[in-house]
């Protein structure tokens, strides 16, 4: 996990890629995580996290199980979340599922959902919500770059603009 997060911040913040935070990543403006992991437990709690990984079904449930995991241990100061994408599409490559493409008009509703996830205990929206994602990325056709970019962008994926709610087909 480090090595990915090494490589995936190494020009953002050399001086820091790879190495778990040592304080609290929550803003002196923002009200502290209940449950976020100190500093000194993260090692630990991502070890025991993935042996409980080993029991959640391989695919989309345990691809999500990770994300739930690094929103929640948050072990890193920056990229977190990015590593946490990385490992959920890892996750659903490594059995041949869709990976998931979050839209830029869609990250701020999944970091929504992820924030209530984390504070009120409410796994529904965050979960719906990444199925509902990972249907729409399956449906997409990426055999010709330019032509899938111009169908996202009639789309708005790149909208700054949050999305309408997402409902997924039964």
């Amino acid at each position: 996990m480090r090595a990915r997060h090494a490589l995936l911040m190494r020009l953002v913040e050399p001086m820091r890629a790879g190495r778990f935070r040592t304080r609290d990543p929550s803003a002196p403006a923002a009200a502290p995580v209940p449950g976020r992991i100190e500093p000194e437990r993260i090692e630990g709690t991502l070890a025991a996290g993935s042996k409980l990984a080993i029991e959640v079904p391989e695919g989309l449930a345990r691809a999500i199980f990770y994300s739930i995991l690094l929103r929640r241990v948050q072990p890193f100061d920056r990229g977190s979340d990015k590593l946490a994408h990385l490992l959920m599409n890892a996750e659903l490559s490594s059995v041949g599922e869709a990976r998931i493409v979050v839209p830029t008009r869609m990250r701020e509703r999944l970091q929504i959902a992820g924030e209530r996830l984390l504070r009120q205990g409410d796994p529904e929206r965050y979960i719906r919500l990444l199925v509902a994602l990972q249907r729409w990325s399956a449906a997409l056709d990426f055999s010709d770059l330019n032509r899938l970019l111009t169908r996202l962008a009639a789309m708005r994926a790149f909208d700054r603009a949050p999305a309408p709610p997402v409902t997924p087909r039964p």
